[in-house]
């Protein structure tokens, strides 16, 4: 059984994320260069705050451990 690094595990997390976040928002038919600009321009809040609940459903305190010492 392969164990996937964590670089690998945050791609398909993020991938995952795009993936449902064009799909409730309905933004299906937009080539790539629009879909980017859309998400930085127009939903650049929404997809910021799903990109951090999933982060920290992923990393949980981990991610500020080192940080806030």
């Amino acid at each position: 059984m392969r164990i996937h690094t964590i670089e690998e595990n945050y791609d398909y997390r993020m991938k995952r994320l795009i993936t449902k976040f064009v799909k409730d928002y309905e933004l299906e038919n937009l080539n790539t260069e629009e879909l980017q600009d859309k998400l930085w321009n127009e939903y650049s809040k929404e997809f910021a705050q799903a990109m951090l609940e999933d982060m920290q459903e992923f990393s949980g305190d981990e991610l500020f451990e080192n940080v806030t010492e």
